[in-house]
C-alpha cells in the first residue's frame, strides 16, 4: 500500500491534492494491481471526530487515498495557505470508479438499512452494466458479527468494498475487520447508498456547484443542526492554526 507522494495536512490529517478523474484512475490502477487499503472522503465532520476518536484518526492516517470531500476541506487549505485543493465529492469519485471497473473485479456494498445496499447494487448495475456485485449487506449489524461479515466478505471474492455507515462506524469496521480484508480496496462513502438506492434525494446540481450540499440536507433534515457544530468547531481550529503558522 502506497499512499500519494504529494500529500498535504490539514490538522495534522493527510489529504490528497488530487482532481476526480485522477483520483478514479488511481484507485483502478490499484486494484488492477491487486492493492488494497483505505479511501477516505475528509471533511469537517470527519476530521473533527478524529480528534476524539482514536480509530477515525487511525483509518485517516493510513489512507491509500485522502481526498477532500466537503468544501470546509478546500477553504481550510486555502485559510492554511496551503496548494489549492479540487473537491472531490464521495458519491462522484465511487461512481467514476464504479464506472471504469471491469467485470473481473467484483463490489461488496455494506451499509444503510436492510435492502438498502441490495437497492443500491441493483440501481448501479442498471447503470453500469458491467459492474460485477460480490454481495450487499446493510449496517445494522451487532458488534459481535464483525469477525464472521468479514470473513463473508472476504470469501465473497470481492475487491471492492463500498461501506455506507457513515462516520465513526464505517472506520471501527475497518479497524475492527482489516486483518480478514488485506488486499481489498475499502472506500468510505456515507450516505451514498442511500442516494444510489433513490432513499434519498441527491442535492441539486446547483447546490452542489456552490458546494452547499451540507445546507440543502440540513434543509430537508432540521434534526441534522446539531452535527453542524462540527463545522463550527473545525472553522475554530482552522483559525488557531492559521494563526500559529
Amino acid at each position: 500500500m502506497s499512499p500519494r507522494a504529494d500529500r498535504l495536512h490539514i490538522l495534522g490529517l493527510p489529504v490528497d491534492p488530487v482532481p476526480l478523474e485522477e483520483g478514479a484512475a488511481f484507485l483502478l490502477e490499484k486494484l488492477n494491481a491487486g492493492e488494497g487499503g483505505y479511501v477516505v472522503t475528509l471533511n469537517p465532520e470527519m476530521a473533527i471526530a478524529a480528534l476524539r476518536r482514536p480509530e477515525v484518526a487511525q483509518t485517516i492516517e493510513e489512507s491509500l487515498l485522502s481526498v477532500p470531500d466537503g468544501v470546509g476541506i478546500v477553504w481550510a487549505a486555502k485559510r492554511l495557505g496551503l496548494p489549492p485543493l479540487p473537491r472531490v465529492p464521495g458519491i462522484d469519485l465511487g461512481e467514476a470508479l464504479l464506472s471504469r471497473l471491469p467485470p473481473e473485479i467484483p463490489v461488496f456494498f455494506l451499509g444503510g438499512k436492510p435492502g438498502v445496499a441490495e437497492r443500491a447494487a441493483q440501481a448501479l448495475k442498471g447503470r453500469f452494466p458491467s459492474l460485477t456485485v460480490a454481495g450487499t449487506y446493510h449496517g445494522y449489524f451487532p458488534w459481535d458479527e464483525v469477525p464472521e461479515l468479514a470473513g463473508r466478505i472476504a470469501s465473497s471474492g470481492a475487491r471492492l468494498l463500498i461501506l455506507g455507515m457513515g462516520t465513526p462506524r464505517e472506520q471501527a469496521f475497518y479497524q475492527a475487520a482489516k486483518e480478514h480484508l488485506s488486499g481489498l480496496l475499502v472506500m468510505g462513502l456515507g450516505g451514498s447508498l442511500d442516494v444510489w438506492a433513490g432513499k434519498v434525494p441527491r442535492a441539486p446540481r446547483l447546490f452542489r456547484h456552490l458546494g452547499l450540499e451540507w445546507l440543502y440536507r440540513l434543509l430537508r433534515q432540521p434534526s441534522r443542526l446539531r452535527r453542524q457544530t462540527a463545522l463550527l468547531h473545525f472553522a475554530w481550529r482552522v483559525f488557531q492554526s492559521s494563526r500559529a503558522r
